[in-house]
């Protein structure tokens, strides 16, 4: 089993509160009156705003919505998904 790096288990954790949030909102949608479920989605919305904010303090941008407008290609300097590989 490979051993995940702090970047690669950033972007677990950020995948996983994103996942969070998008079953919240369909849950929302046909219980709009559920207080605890809105808690769980403040929650992890921000949850989400601290890891994306540390991940892009640590690696850049973790998609072209979050560039730096006196940087703009700055997130394409990092490899791409598939250029990684096992050790």
């Amino acid at each position: 089993m490979a051993v995940m790096n702090e970047k690669d288990m950033l972007l677990r954790k950020i995948s996983a509160s994103s996942f969070a949030m998008w079953e919240l909102h369909i849950f929302l949608d046909t219980h709009p009156n559920d207080m605890t479920a809105m808690a769980l989605l403040n929650k992890n919305k921000q949850k989400y705003a601290v890891l994306s904010e540390e991940y892009q303090s640590k690696f850049g941008p973790l998609n072209t919505f979050n560039v730096d407008t006196n940087n703009r290609w700055q997130w394409i300097a990092d490899p791409w998904p598939w250029e990684y590989c096992e050790e």
